[in-house]
């Protein structure tokens, strides 16, 4: 399954070492280039910039032209970024792919243009049902404490924890 990945999941997952989960589940991602300029250039030696470079070099990440100028100005909106409003726009182009996101706006808009949606915990979540580690609390930790926006009391810690039948 194909998804186009926005930089806030990459980074995520890069700052927990857990960006192979994306070829795992999706085998092949998407980079629009406002995404690839976010990580690579504007993250130079941040979390995420080696990991798709290593992506890309691999060939399980693609570069995509920019999508259709008018297709990004339909799906433009005031609280969302280049990168965002290029996403949902690569996602639509590419016969609505997955869209992997996190961001608040991006995320309402795939929904209203009724793209597939997942965002970084539930990238985990899926990985940890797959067994492909032996718990997901850690590492939903890690994510807190590298500065991702998780309550660890909040509800989407919890149904994550859950979900996976571990103890919030």
């Amino acid at each position: 399954m194909t998804a186009v990945v926005d930089s806030g999941p990459l980074i995520a997952l890069a700052a927990v070492g857990q960006v192979e989960r994306l070829r795992e589940q999706c085998g092949e991602i998407l980079i629009v280039p406002a995404v690839e300029r976010e990580v690579i250039d504007e993250g130079q030696g941040r979390a995420g910039e080696a990991e798709l470079r290593a992506a890309l070099a691999a060939g399980w990440a693609r570069r995509v032209l920019p999508p259709d100028h008018t297709l990004v100005a339909r799906l433009r909106r005031p609280a969302l970024a280049l990168a965002d409003s290029e996403v949902l726009a690569c996602a639509v182009a590419n016969g609505r792919v997955l869209v992997i996101a996190d961001d608040g706006p991006l995320r309402r808009l795939a929904l209203e243009e009724q793209l597939p949606l997942v965002g970084t915990v539930g990238v985990l979540v899926r990985a940890r049902l797959d067994g492909r580690f032996p718990a997901l609390k850690p590492l939903l930790d890690q994510l807190v404490a590298s500065g991702f926006r998780l309550d660890p009391g909040g509800a989407v810690y919890r149904a994550a924890l859950v979900r996976v039948g571990e103890s919030p």
